[in-house]
């Protein structure tokens, strides 16, 4: 008789993350003007696109961590105005859903809002688990409204766009995002208002820039709330960041608490490395018997000119191989760096030997965390990165 145990894989949860964010320069509020009859901005005229951003983190790193737009299933909008509740279908003229590619389930809505009848549209979408089969419910809601345009409703903007690149090699560490609150064609007087800067968190909430006091290194409040400084060398890949403007005509926006109708305005600020190329310079096409070593030069460069100082981001590993007639070169790493001392021992006296030199990202700073997914810090309670 045979005694069995049985083994199964232990995968560790996904953390999916929804948010909608409004693609282009349509605000995604209108005002109504009843003596001319004129929505501002008329969607009717200009339509209004409401993207889903939905990402994923899996902590077994089997699935490539990011936006899964393009791997979303049952995409399906619903739309609630006053008491009615309907789904969004592709024969809707009002709206057009985009159901495959990267930007799937955004949404291109054409019909106006009613003054103090909001449209709700809510999107929902499933995502598979490729590792374990399971689905993922994912759901994120918008709300138009529609204001009285006789008292110019406050508008809330950022000198950042709706989502920026940061390129590593070549930007500066530092990114200072500035909002501007406008009463009409006037700029809103700082006495009058204040700015809630808030971060998404990995399970796709929204709170407080400097509600967790470990992990929001990589962002500053100004000590007038109007901007917020970003370490993007810290930032990881990906960071997402709303504003909420707080405003008070009697000058007192510290007593007012922000509600929903409060505006709001976001970025996402993504890490990525353009394409670049790379050479080997400073090698001898011969050297003499006695040399013990050579000393080549990894050089980096892009379509603006030559990279210096690139250590922090890429990383040169070496490798030589013997040359061997008739066979395929065995590779294996002999050094790293931009200029290295590399052994001629691997040189064959009759075939020489084949240099080789590969460039890898070394990625974005991310917290040090133990088994259980803790932050770990050191004695001072600074976070370890690595």
């Amino acid at each position: 008789m045979r005694k069995t145990r049985r083994i199964d894989f232990n995968y560790r949860p996904l953390q999916i993350s929804a948010s909608l964010t409004t693609e282009g320069s349509v605000p995604g509020r209108q005002s109504y003007d009843a003596v001319s009859g004129e929505y501002s901005p008329d969607y009717t005229l200009t339509p209004l696109m409401l993207q889903p951003m939905v990402s994923v983190i899996d902590k077994d790193g089997i699935i490539s961590s990011g936006t899964i737009n393009a791997s979303l299933a049952n995409i399906t909008w619903t739309v609630t105005e006053g008491t009615q509740t309907r789904v969004i279908t592709d024969s809707d003229t009002d709206y057009t859903i985009e159901r495959s590619g990267p930007h799937a389930g955004r949404l291109t809505v054409r019909r106006n809002a009613m003054q103090g009848v909001p449209l709700i549209l809510e999107f929902q979408a499933e995502y598979a688990d490729t590792r374990t089969g399971q689905l993922y419910s994912v759901m994120a809601r918008h709300t138009v409204r529609c204001d009285n345009a006789t008292a110019a409703p406050p508008v809330l903007t950022l000198d950042a766009a709706a989502q920026e690149v940061y390129n590593p090699l070549r930007d500066a560490d530092t990114r200072t995002i500035t909002a501007t609150l406008m009463l009409g064609k006037s700029v809103c007087p700082d006495s009058r208002c204040r700015f809630i800067w808030q971060k998404m968190r990995p399970d796709g909430s929204w709170s407080d820039v400097g509600a967790d006091p470990v992990l929001d290194y990589d962002v500053e409040v100004s000590a007038t709330t109007a901007s917020v400084t970003v370490r993007r060398t810290l930032m990881g890949t990906e960071l997402s960041l709303r504003c909420i403007a707080v405003y008070d005509g009697d000058g007192h926006p510290e007593t007012v608490t922000p509600d929903d109708s409060a505006p709001m305005a976001y970025t996402v600020l993504r890490r990525r490395i353009p394409r670049y190329d790379y050479d080997i310079d400073r090698v001898p096409v011969s050297i003499p018997p006695e040399q013990a070593a050579i000393s080549p030069v990894a050089s980096l460069g892009d379509t603006q000119g030559i990279i210096d100082n690139y250590l922090s981001v890429l990383m040169p590993l070496w490798y030589i191989a013997t040359n061997k007639p008739g066979t395929q070169p065995s590779y294996r790493q002999v050094a790293h760096g931009v200029s290295p001392s590399i052994s001629t021992a691997a040189l064959n006296a009759a075939t020489g030997a084949t240099l080789a030199l590969e460039m890898v990202d070394l990625g974005a700073p991310a917290a040090l965390t133990d088994s259980d997914g803790a932050v770990l810090t050191d004695s001072d309670g600074s976070v370890l990165l690595t």
